[in-house]
């Protein structure tokens, strides 16, 4: 992603959405204010901990402006680069396992479905 495109990115996601979801949807948004600012305090897991695990949850839902909202608040928090790439890794790790999974229910889909008896390699 450049430099230009994060910005860009990060101006929409943190200060345009914001404004929007206020204006357009007050309700909603007050009540997820709500949500957010009781998750944001002080409880049995760090701050820095918290944003790592929403850059992974971001990661995963592949949007750019949660990518640089979170990452934002990671570096705030104190996290190292170190721990955003383990980070990255947990999310690698939770959509990879996932996946490996369904694939095996293809395969069992493939066996059920299947009448000819095949389960050779080629």
């Amino acid at each position: 992603m450049s430099v230009s495109h994060s910005k860009k990115i990060g101006n929409v996601g943190s200060d345009n959405w914001n404004s929007i979801s206020r204006s357009e949807f007050p309700e909603l948004s007050q009540a997820f204010q709500q949500i957010v600012e009781e998750n944001n305090g002080k409880g049995r897991v760090s701050q820095a901990v918290k944003r790592l695990c929403a850059v992974a949850i971001a990661i995963q839902l592949r949007s750019d402006a949660l990518i640089v909202i979170t990452i934002k608040q990671a570096i705030v928090s104190g996290a190292s680069r170190d721990q955003v790439k383990e980070a990255i890794g947990i999310a690698l790790m939770m959509n990879g396992g996932p996946v490996f999974e369904y694939g095996v229910r293809a395969l069992k889909a493939f066996d059920t479905f299947n009448h000819k008896g095949d389960k050779s390699n080629g």
